[in-house]
């Protein structure tokens, strides 16, 4: 505090000291001051107590996020749940005046994670309430936000798909004496919803109003303590380019009924798909494969007289679970009222559609001790064709999708020279590491805004339950239909792009690693389908993995056997799965699996995200406060691991047996420096004069 100034103090000051060399030449004042004080003054990490802004903050080392079970390899536990120790509340509503509700349909999809056993008679309750005596509880659902550990019950008793390859899902718990209980991943991750469709459940914001950020702290793990026996895989085998995966955003899967139980079917080559365009509509353009027919019969033949759970309480919402090929309806043809018998036929839906701009996730790539970072998304694209007459405009719209992936050019510590000869092949001591992301629009909207400028409101449609695959409906029908809600892209959407733009910005240690400019964000929505069939499906995120689609999913075998056993359906598997099988004729749009079923190898402690995006200031106050604790690399005063030549980590042993040569830094590093942020420059550059 400056000296010279007697008003400085609550009381007057009369004791004035006169020595210049005594003075500032900078003072921070709490008046009117135009700097963070959360940054420069704070013990805390950014926002911990808030949860407005950080509403998903999990720390496994803490007793409010994990009941810190402990985890064996190849032995289940249902019961492990990590809770946020926050929870979203803007309005400040009062959280004990909620009630619980519970749905019965949610055994149709959660068994493809491994939540249910059982297709039919399961349940899950939630509430937007607080309910301390369930916390951990995980068919209980409450505001704030819960993951669990992905699973699968596709195996005996029920019925695998041949070609698919047993895959393991393995998490272990660890204790160490500085970071405490985490967990250390072997092809398992965590996976939650934010948000059920239809439901009055949202924990996080559908859309934000500047950005996001999501925060992990991990550590790659380069020596494995477990191996998989030869029958058993890891996903990371299955899909080597997957491989990394921590942080995944989106919907978990494409919609499981999609296609009507029909007995046979002469699945079309996707290129005859791809001239759906009729009417002006928006449709997608789809990668093309071969030319001919290939003749399927379908295994869910017989399963058109499935419905959902409400049909037998006899309520008005009686939902079949697959979509009808056919549908009869009553019409008036005439002015003087004669009703006619009218047969209309679906048109065949893409499951791609439900995904398209609704995933993206992160990963590391290629060698554990010095790792690249990877964006990966699924991204629209739009073409205006001209060639094609239309009744309206002589335009039509017609769009396809990309899948994109960006990576740094270097690894997180190249500059430590890990790449050099003398490291090839070689390890380090592994080390914990904090990813921060962070998606910045260029546009701030406001709340009233969100929805329509550029968000959901471009998709979101009203229907009625008759042309939910594209059936054209006549509103004169005797069938009094309610309206009901779809998500599906439109030509709107893709003009509003320019409204979802931002950067995205990875940071490693607080250091800004990799820019991404013009990022179109990915806002996270529902299924084109009822909610009643997509139950936890969409609005997911996963901490340590990406997302296995319908790899593990089970259906139905007849309408007699509700509670099992179950088969899997091959029109469900990607086209890599039914390759070298007797079904690699059937052509499958599935995304999900084959572009994000990867994982993380190693050790995660903490998962957190903001509903803002996060300065450089606020990440770098993150990492100082976890610094000493996790031991961080610190890129401003590089403290390097030397390569270790012929000494192997032993998990039973004591590191003190191996005599690891490491290279520190001594120098007290100085943050009060500005850290210009070049986004087509992802080198490091040290200055040691910053200092």
């Amino acid at each position: 505090m400056s000296s010279q100034n007697i008003k400085n103090y609550t009381q007057d000051r009369f004791k004035v000291d006169l020595d210049y060399s005594k003075y500032f030449d900078i003072t921070l004042s709490s008046e009117g001051a135009d700097y963070d004080d959360e940054v420069i003054f704070s013990k805390n990490l950014v926002g911990e107590f808030d949860g407005n802004r950080l509403p998903i903050n999990i720390d496994l080392n803490s007793d409010e996020s994990s009941n810190k079970k402990t985890l064996l390899w190849n032995v289940r536990q249902n019961d492990n749940v990590i809770v946020s120790k926050n929870f979203y509340n803007p309005n400040n509503i009062d959280i004990t005046c909620f009630t619980d509700t519970s749905v019965c349909d949610i055994g149709l999809t959660s068994i493809d994670v491994g939540l249910h056993d059982k297709m039919s008679g399961q349940t899950i309750t939630f509430s937007m309430g607080v309910n301390d005596e369930k916390t951990f509880d995980p068919y209980y659902y409450d505001r704030r936000f819960k993951m669990r550990p992905l699973d699968t019950f596709a195996k005996k008793p029920n019925e695998r798909f041949s070609g698919n390859t047993k895959t393991i899902y393995n998490i272990v718990s660890k204790n160490n004496s500085e970071i405490g209980y985490y967990n250390e991943l072997y092809g398992g991750f965590y996976q939650g919803f934010y948000k059920l469709y239809g439901y009055d459940y949202e924990v996080f914001p559908e859309r934000t109003n500047k950005g996001w950020s999501s925060e992990v702290m991990v550590k790659p793990r380069q020596r494995h303590e477990f191996d998989a026996i030869p029958k058993e895989k890891y996903l990371n085998e299955i899909y080597p380019e997957n491989d990394g995966f921590f942080f995944y955003l989106g919907t978990r899967a494409e919609n499981k009924f999609y296609h009507p139980a029909e007995e046979n079917i002469d699945n079309p080559p996707l290129n005859a798909i791809n001239n759906r365009c009729k009417d002006c509509e928006f449709n997608f353009t789809l990668e093309s494969s071969s030319g001919t027919t290939f003749n399927y019969d379908s295994v869910t033949f017989n399963l058109d007289c499935l419905t959902t759970c409400n049909c037998n309480e006899g309520e008005s919402d009686c939902i079949k679970i697959y979509p009808e090929k056919e549908i009869n309806t009553v019409s008036k043809k005439s002015s003087c009222g004669q009703e006619k018998n009218e047969i209309i036929s679906s048109t065949p839906v893409d499951p791609a559609m439900d995904v398209v701009s609704n995933a993206m996730g992160v990963r590391f790539k290629g060698d554990p001790k010095n790792p690249k970072i990877c964006v990966r998304y699924i991204k629209m694209t739009g073409d205006c064709v001209t060639n094609i007459t239309c009744e309206k405009t002589n335009t039509k719209y017609c769009s396809g999708y990309t899948i994109n992936e960006i990576c740094s050019s270097k690894g997180i510590y190249d500059v430590c020279n890990y790449n050099d000869m003398l490291c090839e092949g070689k390890n380090t001591e592994e080390r914990w590491v904090m990813i921060s992301t962070v998606f910045e629009r260029y546009q701030t909207i406001g709340d009233n805004d969100l929805l329509n400028w550029g968000g959901l409101g471009d998709v979101r449609n009203c229907f009625y339950p008759s042309s939910i695959n594209n059936n054209p409906h006549n509103l004169v029908s005797s069938n009094n239909e309610k309206l009901k809600n779809s998500s599906e892209l439109s030509k709107k959407w893709l003009y509003n792009k320019d409204k979802r733009l931002g950067s995205l910005k990875i940071y490693v240690n607080g250091f800004l690693f990799m820019v991404i400019e013009d990022f179109e964000e990915i806002i996270p929505r529902e299924l084109n389908t009822e909610k009643e069939k997509q139950i936890g499906v969409p609005f997911n995120v996963s901490f340590g993995g990406g997302s296995i689609g319908l790899r593990e999913s089970l259906i139905f075998k007849d309408c007699n056997t509700p509670y099992g056993p179950y088969m899997q359906d091959p029109q469900l598997m990607s086209n890599d799965t039914l390759s070298g099988t007797t079904y690699s004729g059937l052509r499958n749009n599935m995304i999900i699996e084959p572009n994000f079923a990867g994982t993380f190898m190693g050790g995660i402690s903490q998962f957190r995200m903001y509903t803002e995006p996060l300065n450089s200031p606020q990440v770098q106050h993150n990492f100082r406060i976890l610094k000493s604790k996790f031991d961080l690399f610190d890129y401003w005063c590089p403290n390097c691991y030397s390569c270790l030549q012929d000494c192997y980590f032993n998990f039973e042993l004591s590191e003190n047996l191996c005599e690891f040569d490491f290279s520190t830094c001594e120098v007290d590093c100085d943050f009060d420096i500005v850290i210009k942020e070049i986004s087509n420059n992802f080198d490091f550059t040290v200055n040691n004069n910053l200092n």
